[in-house]
């Protein structure tokens, strides 16, 4: 929020559910708002969700500008807004760093373009591929640098998958560790071979998705532990993930972070399901033909038949690397990459 010069308010979206950047802003600017220019990511709402719109909160404090970076592609959004706005007066200018701003926001472009989450998969490995021992051991392959950005990135996503091995293997919270609000948990197990003691089960929402022909007995214990049952999937193909995603973001998931497990990565890369990558290498080797790789599955039949990744940065993390980059063939003007 500028006037004279001189910014006189600003805010950001802290939390789903919480007061959006208008509505910050124009607490923090208070009498001030009157007159001045709006800078905003994202076209202002201007309807009723979980807060009031901000379209008639700028028109309320008496903002006479609003230059926005993009339009809204929510369907009760896209162009409303802007139009009430006009409607009262409030001059509106949009375009603005268009394309840095649908990068900020790519998971929610994608996922209200498609109707499917946008999927971030972060995996940790030696320098020979492994994720575990021949043993299963797994801990601590990365070091603490790397462990903090996988914590990073659970706080910034709504939900976070891992397969059903991993559980077992692990035992894994799936928290983010204070590092933003831990993510719904999602787990993937076609057995239901799961402890209903798992650590998975004991903070938090934990939803676990299935079979249609899965166990009754094995489904009411783990009904016992608190989970959520979804019997969503038939055949495990691709089409059984792109109706799961698409029931995923029905309850709000944008960003679904996959984390572990070799087989749900290689079932979510063969169909096409991965947007984005975070690979950690640890400088070292495990070896041994027995001990689990990122990806497992079937595999690709000869090099250059598989997915291809586009490297957007590379980095070090103490002695660790990471390579960062987005599938080749998931860059799209729709969610700002490239």
């Amino acid at each position: 929020m500028v006037k004279g010069g001189k910014i006189v308010g600003r805010g950001y979206h802290a939390v789903f559910g919480g007061p959006h950047a208008e509505a910050e802003a124009l607490r923090v600017a208070g009498a001030r708002a009157r007159g001045a220019t709006a800078f905003i990511t994202l076209e202002p709402c201007s309807h009723w969700g979980k807060t009031p719109p901000c379209a008639d909160a700028l028109i309320r404090a008496g903002v006479k500008r609003v230059v926005a970076a993009v339009q809204d592609p929510h369907p009760r959004v896209s162009g409303t807004g802007f139009a009430k706005l006009r409607r009262a007066g409030v001059r509106v200018q949009v375009g603005l760093l268009e394309k840095e701003a649908r990068f900020l926001n790519r998971s929610f472009f994608k996922a209200h373009i498609t109707g499917t989450p946008f999927v971030v998969w972060k995996t940790a490995q030696t320098l020979d591929g492994k994720i575990a021992s021949r043993t299963g051991a797994s801990r601590w392959i990365t070091n603490p640098q790397a462990r903090d950005l996988a914590h990073r990135l659970r706080g910034e996503s709504d939900a976070i998958l891992v397969g059903g091995e991993t559980i077992r293997r692990d035992n894994p919270s799936l928290t983010s560790h204070g590092r933003g609000v831990d993510p719904v948990k999602l787990v993937l197990s076609r057995s239901l071979n799961l402890s209903p003691r798992a650590n998975v089960f004991k903070k938090g929402e934990t939803l676990v998705l299935t079979g249609r022909n899965a166990s009754p007995a094995r489904v009411k214990k783990l009904e016992s532990a608190g989970a959520l049952m979804l019997k969503l999937f038939v055949k495990f193909d691709k089409r059984d993930f792109i109706r799961c995603l698409k029931y995923l973001k029905k309850l709000a998931i944008n960003q679904m972070l996959l984390e572990g497990g070799g087989e749900t990565a290689a079932a979510m890369l063969g169909a096409g399901l991965v947007d984005e990558v975070y690979h950690v290498i640890a400088p070292s080797y495990l070896g041994g033909r027995d001990a689990k790789t990122a990806l497992e599955g079937r595999g690709w039949g000869h090099p250059g038949a598989g997915p291809a990744l586009s490297i957007a940065e590379s980095f070090p993390l103490g002695d660790n690397l990471v390579v960062h980059g987005f599938l080749a063939g998931r860059k799209s003007r729709l969610w700002g990459i490239g």
